[in-house]
């Protein structure tokens, strides 16, 4: 899980894993909106919503096109694998003042 000061920011890797569907939440003083990862029509795809919002593949942005997309996430690195390979991230916490 990783958390940034910048209002707040928090990638919820652990419950993605059981939909197959990564998001962020991004806490602002607007409101909560959430960055979503997911698998649609053979594309890994972002959609930038309000959070709690229903999925809508038609408005989402194609990042690359996939018939798999699957990830992990232990001793703080994510790993994230497509058709394409596998990379991996590294995500630390950040606590404290800007």
């Amino acid at each position: 899980v990783g958390r940034q000061t910048r209002d707040e920011i928090h990638i919820d890797v652990v419950k993605a894993e059981l939909t197959r569907k990564m998001h962020g939440v991004e806490r602002l003083r607007s409101g909560t909106y959430e960055t979503r990862i997911y698998l649609y029509q053979g594309h890994v795809v972002e959609q930038y919503a309000v959070a709690a919002k229903p999925y809508e593949p038609e408005k989402a942005t194609p990042i690359v096109p996939s018939e798999t997309f699957s990830f992990s996430f232990e001793d703080g690195l994510l790993t994230i694998t497509t058709d394409a390979g596998s990379a991996e991230v590294a995500l630390r916490s950040v606590r404290g003042g800007a």
